[in-house]
């Protein structure tokens, strides 16, 4: 976790390297690539405000 100015709590914070091969790409073919891996579903959990309830759930 992490502090940032003008938060009122620690923020848990990620960082995400993206390597792109190929340099045969045109820079819009990377730009695209990079808005693609922008749209993962992790990242999109990640960024939302994911609300987490746990139960227990007797055996049955």
């Amino acid at each position: 976790m992490e502090r940032i100015a003008g938060a009122s709590a620690p923020v848990d914070t990620f960082e995400k390297a993206i390597v792109i091969q190929g340099p045969e790409l045109t820079d819009e073919q990377r730009a695209r690539l990079l808005n693609v891996a922008a749209r993962c579903p992790v990242q999109r959990v990640l960024e939302g405000a994911p609300v987490i309830t746990t139960r227990v759930r007797p055996l049955s």
